[in-house]
């Protein structure tokens, strides 16, 4: 947006994004067209090309903390798996490192402390990939 009236060309360092975060519905990943994901990866290389930190989430993934709790005991229920995640991570090419999947909150009455520290645990991650952008600073 070099022609909008207030596009900063050398932003200072408080005015720069450190990190974007790209939320898609792990549910609808397979619906994207090919249109979108050729959208998606040009939007991607201009903002690797300014040395900004990408990462991508994937909410709506189903029994995570189930998954999480029981200790691999519900394999039979219907739930994100890693081969999912891998063809996501290649089909976006978004570093599989840099993909992180979150059970929602949706119609729950109470704090799900599982769910919470799986959400503070992305959360602390995402910060780790913009703390990488100040590293690497001259």
């Amino acid at each position: 947006m070099p022609n909008h009236p207030t596009f900063i060309s050398s932003p200072s360092l408080k005015d720069r994004i450190h990190c974007v975060a790209y939320v898609l519905d792990i549910n609808s990943i397979n619906d994207l067209s090919s249109k979108m994901v050729a959208k998606f990866k040009q939007v991607q290389k201009e903002v690797l090309s300014c040395g900004t930190a990408c990462v991508l989430l994937l909410p709506k993934a189903t029994n995570c903390s189930e998954f999480l709790q029981d200790n691999f005991l519900n394999m039979d229920k219907p739930m994100t798996s890693q081969s999912q995640i891998m063809h996501i991570s290649k089909m976006l090419n978004d570093p599989i490192y840099n993909t992180f999947v979150v059970e929602n909150y949706t119609s729950e009455w109470e704090l799900d402390p599982l769910k919470d520290t799986q959400i503070l645990f992305v959360l602390r991650q995402m910060l780790r990939v913009a703390e990488d952008f100040f590293e690497d600073l001259p």
